[in-house]
């Protein structure tokens, strides 16, 4: 990401968590997609740490956690064989009946919804964050309870491994997250599953991402090319994958992101793009101080031969005002595309056409 300037450091802060939070919702979807409608949270399970002892339930929302102790799990036998993620230099083990994600980077269980989310950033985290502050902010800002951490390795590179889990739209999810850094780019690894599963399902996911392989600067392909392209525009031309979308850097702050649908979300499209929009805010876990305000819209648009729908608005990011720009893109069976522009605003005047070009020239393959 680009410098910026010292009064808008604390935007930076929290892109990352950004991006994050809307893959969260991604990871949401791929809940609803699975299951026959939405559950309430279960009770929490016991479940049984690396070295065999049991571990109590995890506290239920609004309870303090216990203190987690920094600590290393058993080391886990990795299997010879991994498979490139595309739009990524992190290549993992396939388990049995998971296969490499189209939608999103990373790999996915269509039975249980079961996932593994990959996501690169092009800067080390800890320069603008401690790894402790940023995972501060996603219990804080997120709704994200960690109960375990862990120091570890990652293909050679200094990790941080945790356990945690949280609750979307009803559905409880247990989660290994992993941050790892090199020399100049950060590696997040999530692993989910529903609390549902049972214990050593998630179990499992964490040993997957204990083997990755990381290859930073590297990139593997798609098997059949890029499932989209979208023309930069200046100063949104500073462009990163992001989990099987990409998002392009328009400097001190502004972002441009898109990213896809793992499987449509419950209601009509108007409601979809709404509770998408919401989703930024507290609510879906985003990093806005409040649920944004929409100020234009719902409005229909049609980009290359898609129905969708467009929302305007506004709210803050750490009390600093943002215009909002978000377009949901409807395919077959109503999974979406959706384009989302994060702008300073005291720049939308100058950003916001520039965000409504690369909205226009979207193309899917």
């Amino acid at each position: 990401m680009r410098s910026t300037s010292p009064e808008r450091g604390h935007v930076y802060r929290v892109i990352p968590a950004l991006a994050l939070s809307i893959l969260l919702v991604v990871a949401a979807c791929s809940v609803e997609g699975s299951e026959s409608g939405g559950t309430a949270a279960p009770p929490a399970p016991t479940t049984t740490a690396a070295d065999g002892a049991s571990s109590a339930p995890t506290p239920a929302a609004g309870e303090d956690a216990a203190p987690a102790p920094t600590s290393e799990v058993e080391p886990v036998e990795c299997l010879a064989s991994v498979t490139g993620i595309p739009q990524t230099g992190v290549a993992l083990p396939i388990p049995d009946e998971f296969y490499v994600a189209e939608a999103f980077s990373g790999i996915f269980h269509d039975a249980s919804g079961a996932s593994i989310f990959v996501v690169e950033l092009p800067e080390r985290l800890s320069e603008e964050i401690s790894t402790t502050d940023f995972l501060e902010a996603l219990e804080t800002e997120q709704g994200v309870n960690i109960t375990e951490r862990h120091d570890e390795e990652i293909a050679g590179h200094p990790a941080t491994l945790v356990r945690a889990w949280q609750t979307l739209q009803g559905t409880r999810l247990e989660r290994w997250l992993v941050i790892a850094e090199s020399d100049d780019s950060t590696l997040m690894l999530t692993a989910q599953v529903p609390a549902s599963e049972p214990p050593g399902a998630l179990d499992a996911l964490r040993d997957v991402l204990l083997c990755a392989a990381w290859t930073p600067g590297e990139m593997h392909g798609f098997a059949d090319g890029p499932p989209f392209t979208i023309q930069p525009v200046p100063p949104f031309d500073d462009e990163q994958p992001l989990a099987g979308g990409t998002s392009f850097d328009g400097g001190d702050g502004a972002l441009f992101i898109v990213v896809p649908s793992i499987a449509p979300l419950p209601g009509g499209r108007r409601e979809v793009a709404l509770d998408l929009f919401a989703s930024m805010g507290p609510r879906g876990g985003g990093s806005l101080d409040a649920e944004p305000a929409v100020t234009a819209g719902p409005e229909p648009v049609s980009i290359d031969g898609f129905d969708g729908i467009r929302l305007d608005g506004e709210g803050s990011i750490e009390g600093e005002p943002f215009t909002i720009f978000q377009v949901v893109l409807f395919g077959e069976d109503d999974a979406y595309w959706r384009l989302v522009a994060l702008i300073p605003t005291d720049r939308a005047e100058d950003l916001l056409p520039a965000a409504e070009e690369m909205a226009r020239s979207f193309r899917r393959h």
